[in-house]
């Protein structure tokens, strides 16, 4: 074999390996996914068309009329979250990490208002997400002297009777008086200390069946509860804050 038909050789070679690379990649796109779809398992189900332990994947559509409840579990990991009807989407469960991705944090620094993540921050009006009814947390951040506190509903401003409570000098956390104003989910209050301006502020209180933090965090992402995810996301464990 002269060297003109081993270099000829050698080139068919090279073509027909490069077409079966060609072959075998496009075969493996075909038929190989580029990532596997995560999955799910149905824990709890109101919905006719869903069972408990039922697997479903991300591409899945789920509908879940008015009022149905479906909580899922990512497999693999304790990731819980519910959808509720009316519900018409994929088989999606937003995690911390994918909040956390997507928030945009407000210009207001974190350091200007309260510590604890379930606080009403006496300068700020706004969306606020409570945990519950009964020991909702006031705070303010001058504590230099003492003052009066009014609360009304905005609803009943000029005919309802004022929550009366007393800060204490040096006194920055103050507990609202539920027996002298009874909390109600997205009610909207005007909070006033001694003449100052007005606070008003919307109360959304956490459902009792929102258990997991994906879970809380999503809700208290479509209440507004802006300052207090910006808090949350500041924090480097924001899992104990929603313990």
């Amino acid at each position: 074999m002269n060297h003109f038909s081993f270099q000829y050789l050698i080139l068919i070679v090279l073509r027909v390996l490069r077409k079966s690379a060609f072959i075998l990649f496009g075969f493996s796109l075909g038929l190989s996914p580029v990532y596997a779809a995560v999955e799910y398992e149905v824990v709890l189900s109101t919905s006719e068309n869903y069972r408990i332990k039922q697997k479903l994947d991300e591409h899945q559509d789920i509908h879940l009329r008015h009022g149905e409840k479906l909580r899922l579990k990512k497999l693999g990991v304790a990731e819980y979250c519910t959808l509720k009807g009316i519900y018409q989407g994929k088989a999606t469960c937003p995690t911390l990490a994918s909040h956390l991705k997507t928030w945009v944090p407000s210009q207001r620094s974190t350091a200007q208002g309260p510590t604890e993540l379930w606080a009403i921050n006496m300068e700020q009006d706004g969306d606020v997400c409570v945990r519950n009814t009964e020991k909702v947390l006031l705070w303010r951040r001058d504590d230099s002297q003492a003052q009066r506190l009014s609360i009304r509903p905005k609803s009943s401003l000029t005919t309802a009777t004022p929550a009366p409570l007393v800060w204490r000098y040096g006194q920055q956390r103050l507990y609202w008086q539920a027996q002298y104003l009874p909390i109600q989910d997205k009610q909207s209050y005007l909070l006033q200390m001694d003449s100052k301006r007005y606070v008003a502020v919307t109360l959304h209180v956490l459902p009792e069946d929102l258990k997991s933090g994906s879970d809380i965090v999503s809700w208290m992402v479509k209440q507004g509860c802006k300052s207090q995810i910006d808090l949350l996301f500041s924090s480097k464990e924001p899992l104990k804050w929603l313990e």
